[in-house]
């Protein structure tokens, strides 16, 4: 073999080793043979993507199974992600206790692989920072180790970055993070084709070019199929109503965006979440509560206010109204074939003065759980409905204000 053609060789398994991410493994098939191997980094990466349903049906069972097993053998990563299951109950029994445990005992191992260039670890330190699990609340190293999970070209904490953080982007450093998304984005990967998008919006690495952004995400977006035929007996499903594949990155979140996208899409209007938030806003942040009905608005998409004050000086009547807009509020909606975009807090909240957190769409109803099926940025989950009428961690419908917020598109014919 020639020297220029060993040199040409060496240069191509050099080049995909610069752009091989630990996003990569994590979604890639090899993840699955080394967990069935007992690898114990592979079966915390498993039960983490189980458990936030990145590139698979989101599956709290499966999470556990795999979490489980690699927190056996002192796994950070498995350590973190139980406790955060613990934490809002999923799947295993809500224990607060347990959790802020699993957290501390997380912080040590996920901080040395951190260390050692593991973008999965430091979003996840990162995150542990942010939040105060595990350690003291620190925003500057919780920006600090999201930033490096970034420049390692770990999608996932991209929306972090954007979403928790002020940042200069003109600064040239940000190359490096479009460099790497642009080649993986050119080979195909939808999902750095719309982080590619996202990128373009925020300026980073690259100038501002909201035409560039809006072709980027036009390119990538799909619905999440793999929920298509997720159906339990008792279900009832509005059909052709699924979560959006990739999440647009943007300050505060774009919870509301990802729902109407799931209303546009099933209507056939080929907008891209970018288009419904610049439809709402001109803030640079994601749609507020006032906002949503605007962007439904201007894409002539027919509603109907369902928000409302449950306030009353009486503790009895104030659980029964609360208990009245679930029930002959949004369930009778969504019975009526209609899906409903509801309000909720996330508790515990760091936002006290809001009256609401978050934004999910509600798709379905199971009246023999009494589940309601709903779409939740790229997922779909499912929650009881009594769930959102207690103060347990997770979401609920309680809050100071006394006030609830929903739109039900009117789609049945």
């Amino acid at each position: 073999m020639s020297k220029k053609i060993t040199l040409l060789l060496l240069i191509v398994v050099f080049v995909s080793l610069i752009y091989s991410t630990d996003y990569d493994y994590l979604v890639g098939e090899k993840v699955f043979e080394d967990a069935k191997n007992n690898d114990s980094y592979a079966m915390a990466v498993l039960g983490l993507r189980y458990r936030k349903g990145i590139d698979i049906k989101l599956d709290f069972e499966k999470a556990y199974k795999w979490l489980d097993k690699a927190a056996k053998k002192d796994n950070p990563i498995a350590y973190y992600n139980l406790a955060a299951m613990y934490k809002y109950g999923h799947f295993v029994k809500l224990d607060r206790e347990k959790s802020e445990k699993l957290y501390k005992k997380a912080f040590k191992g996920m901080k040395n692989l951190a260390v050692k260039n593991n973008s999965i670890a430091q979003l996840e330190l990162g995150l542990m920072y942010y939040t105060g699990s595990g350690t003291e609340k620190d925003e500057k190293k919780a920006k600090k180790w999201i930033k490096k999970s970034l420049f390692k070209g770990y999608p996932e904490a991209l929306k972090y970055f954007t979403g928790y953080f002020d940042y200069d982007s003109k600064d040239k450093a940000f190359n490096k993070v479009f460099e790497i998304f642009k080649k993986k984005a050119d080979e195909g990967n939808p999902k750095y084709q719309y982080e590619l998008g996202n990128l373009y919006y925020h300026g980073l690495g690259t100038s501002k070019d909201i035409d560039k952004a809006n072709s980027w995400y036009l390119k990538a977006q799909k619905k999440n199929n793999i929920y298509e035929d997720a159906k339990k007996d008792g279900d009832f499903k509005i059909s052709n109503l699924l979560p959006p594949k990739y999440v647009l990155s943007i300050r505060e979140g774009s919870c509301g965006e990802t729902c109407l996208w799931s209303i546009t899409n099933k209507l056939n209007l080929n907008k891209t979440q970018l288009e419904i938030n610049m439809a709402g806003t001109d803030k640079n942040r994601g749609l507020h509560a006032d906002e949503i009905a605007k962007a439904v608005e201007k894409f002539d998409v027919s509603y109907n206010t369902l928000s409302r004050s449950v306030d009353s000086n009486s503790k009895k009547q104030l659980k029964k109204n609360y208990y009245k807009f679930l029930y002959e509020g949004v369930i009778n909606a969504v019975k009526r074939g209609n899906p409903v975009i509801i309000g909720v807090k996330v508790l515990p909240t760091r936002f006290e003065q809001w009256a609401l957190d978050h934004f999910v769409l509600v798709v379905g109803y199971n009246s023999k759980t009494d589940e309601l099926i709903y779409n939740d940025f790229e997922n779909q989950k499912r929650i009881k409905a009594q769930k959102l009428l207690n103060e347990d961690p997770g979401y609920s419908f309680i809050n100071k204000y006394n006030w609830v917020f929903a739109i039900e598109f009117l789609l049945s014919k």
